[in-house]
C-alpha cells in the first residue's frame, strides 16, 4: 500500500457554485475556487513525485485545521481551543469536494474511486488542511 501525504497551508476553502455570464449565460467558476484547486493540484503534483495517478480504489483522510476568530470573546476562544466549540465555515463538504477535484488527475485517475473518506474540521493556532491517500 502506497502513501501520499501532503499539506495545504493557509484555510480551507469551499467549492464555490458556478455562476452564470449575463451576456452568454455560459457557466463558470468563481476565481477563488479555481485558484485554491489550482494551488491544491501543484501541491498534489509535488507529492506524487512522477507516480501515475491511481487506477485502483483508494481511501482518503483529510483533517482541517481552522483558525479561531480573533474577534470571538476569550471564554469562546478558550472552548473553541479546547475542542468544546467546532469550526463552521467553510462546510465540511464544500472543502472536501474542492481538494478532491484539484487531485482528479493527479492522485487518481477519477475522485469515482474513492471509496472510504474520513474528514475532521477542528480548530487549531495554524490554518491548514492535511491530505493523506491510501493506495
Amino acid at each position: 500500500m502506497t502513501l501520499i501525504r501532503f499539506t495545504i497551508p493557509g484555510p480551507a476553502v469551499g467549492k464555490g457554485r458556478p455562476r452564470f455570464s449575463r451576456k452568454s449565460g455560459a457557466a463558470f467558476t468563481p476565481a477563488k475556487t479555481r485558484n485554491h484547486e489550482a494551488f491544491v493540484k501543484m501541491l498534489a503534483v509535488q507529492a506524487m513525485a512522477d507516480r501515475p495517478p491511481a487506477t485502483t480504489p483508494v481511501r482518503v483522510h483529510m483533517q482541517i485545521m481552522c483558525t479561531v476568530p480573533p474577534s470571538w470573546p476569550k471564554a469562546k476562544r478558550e472552548a473553541a481551543k479546547a475542542n468544546v466549540l467546532r469550526p463552521g465555515r467553510p462546510d465540511i463538504d464544500n472543502a472536501v469536494k474542492a481538494n478532491l477535484d484539484a487531485m482528479n488527475g493527479v492522485v487518481f485517475a477519477d475522485d469515482a474511486l474513492v471509496y472510504y473518506l474520513e474528514v475532521t474540521k477542528l480548530f487549531a493556532d495554524q490554518a491548514l488542511t492535511t491530505v493523506e491517500v491510501h493506495v
